[in-house]
């Protein structure tokens, strides 16, 4: 990549970051609205402190709140339609989403859908008849995982059960005017959920960092997001007490948010959006899992790039030339997330043979998240889509 190449960056969103940043929340808020929803976890176990915490904070400040708690992992489309009409039923005017990216996904879905016709799939990418928002609610992101990044995004990601398939809305209206980034709402994390974020976390990075779509900003975050992941995870995982570890994640999240903002994932992303449709893996697993093998398939085209990375992840030259660097950079990541708990494969339980279920994701995967497939620096076929199936799922 040309370090030059032109580009159009506006960073729409506040970022505020630091243990005990939630207890700004007040303030914040009542120059944005006068009557907040707040979007929540179905069920947050060890997040009721830091909930009842932000509601009093929006209390003192004189705005009013009404809960919305109706979200679950991958959610649906359904959902944020359903927020969206009590919001207008309401007359809500701000919305502020604490939890993970499901949650964070879905406080879009209903600020974009609040202020515009039509229900989520009237906007996904992989609809070629899709609209484009006009306007949205303000809104602010209040991260609890360190994975998706997208408290700072233009993304969001919705599940449609019917049509077995994910669907993404990029647009600026995604934007949040404030994401807020307290990294002790991630102490309670457990170990594996930790792990599946931060291995989203990572990909994300990592992936903005080659995408055929980078930009010189878009990458610079991201390699940070590299550094700051590649130093942290393994710690945070281990001690989730760590909150040094832990305030390293939550950066490094929302830096991979800030990739995706303004460089793009890759076929990784494509890959595992079909899992999560078709067999309800979590996303970040699916990350983990495919992500050594996207690496390894790109590498003709990134050498260079996974020489720059390598020093990152405890990789020295020692006299080898950049191949040789290259691979043991890609060995580097795989031990990392082994390290962690990803495994090399899952078992799944398909209706068709393994193979005939590895080309049914395959074919999924390009029609729901064509773009990842197109950023991918080395072409991805659907072959090759269905040999890294084949490589992480048995029946």
């Amino acid at each position: 990549m040309n370090d030059l190449t032109p580009f159009d960056f506006a960073l729409r969103t506040r970022i505020l970051f630091g243990p005990g940043k939630l207890t700004e929340l007040g303030d914040l808020s009542k120059v944005l609205g006068s009557k907040a929803m707040l979007v929540l976890y179905e069920e947050a176990p060890g997040l009721e402190e830091y909930v009842a915490l932000a509601e009093h904070a929006l209390i003192e400040a004189r705005v009013d709140v009404i809960r919305f708690e109706r979200i679950q992992p991958d959610p649906k489309a359904a959902i944020a339609e359903e927020g969206a009409r009590l919001a207008q039923r309401e007359g809500i005017d701000l919305i502020i989403g604490i939890g993970g990216g499901s949650v964070l996904d879905t406080a879009k879905g209903i600020s974009m859908l609040t202020k515009n016709v039509g229900g989520v799939w009237d906007y996904v990418m992989c609809n070629p008849d899709r609209r484009e928002p006009e306007e949205a609610l303000p809104k602010i992101l209040i991260p609890t995982t360190s994975g998706t990044g997208s408290e700072v995004s233009a993304g969001a990601v919705f599940t449609d059960p019917q049509r077995e398939m994910k669907g993404t809305i990029v647009s600026p209206m995604n934007a949040p005017e404030i994401a807020l980034i307290d990294p002790r709402l991630t102490l309670g994390m457990p170990p594996e959920l930790t792990a599946a974020c931060g291995a989203d976390a990572l990909g994300h990075c990592l992936e903005c960092t080659i995408s055929k779509n980078r930009t010189p900003l878009g990458r610079a975050f991201s390699y940070e997001g590299v550094r700051l992941a590649a130093r942290h995870l393994r710690a945070a995982v281990h001690d989730g007490g760590d909150i040094v570890a832990r305030s390293g994640m939550a950066l490094a999240a929302t830096y991979g948010g800030l990739g995706l903002a303004y460089s793009a994932a890759i076929g990784t992303h494509s890959l595992s959006h079909a899992m999560g449709a078709l067999v309800h893996v979590p996303h970040g697993l699916c990350i983990g899992l495919i992500e050594p093998h996207m690496l390894l398939h790109n590498l003709s085209e990134c050498m260079a790039d996974y020489v720059a990375l390598a020093p990152m992840f405890g990789v020295e030259r020692r006299g080898r030339g950049d191949e040789a660097v290259a691979r043991n950079f890609i060995a580097a990541v795989t031990d990392l997330l082994r390290s962690i708990g990803i495994p090399e494969r899952i078992r799944v339980k398909p209706d068709q043979t393994t193979g005939e279920f590895a080309r049914a994701l395959a074919k999924n995967a390009k029609k729901s998240t064509p773009k990842s497939v197109e950023f991918t620096p080395a072409p991805l076929t659907m072959d090759d889509m269905v040999e890294m199936y084949l490589n992480v799922v048995h029946s």
